[in-house]
């Protein structure tokens, strides 16, 4: 289900549309929102922050540097399904569509 984000700050400036950036190479190309886990344990009442700026990005490079790794959620939004007319075509079954 996840993705993995491997290595995505290379300078100290615009943190926060680098990993923009990232995302959108690995597919995400209509985020709404990013949150970061802070604290441990399993439950994630209280413990998720808006990813919104560089200095909750830094906050969340210094989370991974300490732990080894991060938890990042992405809200995004799903391609909209294109509708085709005529799509389907209707095969009535009877002992002549064997």
């Amino acid at each position: 289900m996840g993705k993995q984000l491997h290595g995505f700050v290379t300078r100290i400036g615009g943190v926060f549309f680098e990993i923009i950036g990232k995302l959108k190479e690995m597919g995400y190309h209509l985020v709404k929102e990013l949150w970061y886990k802070v604290g441990k344990g399993s439950v994630l009442e209280n413990k998720l922050k808006l990813l919104s700026d560089d200095k909750g990005a830094l906050h969340m490079v210094n989370i991974a540097r300490r732990n080894g790794n991060v938890h990042l959620f992405v809200v995004h939004t799903v391609s909209e399904a294109e509708v085709f007319d005529n799509f389907l075509e209707y095969y009535p079954l009877g002992d002549d569509n064997k």
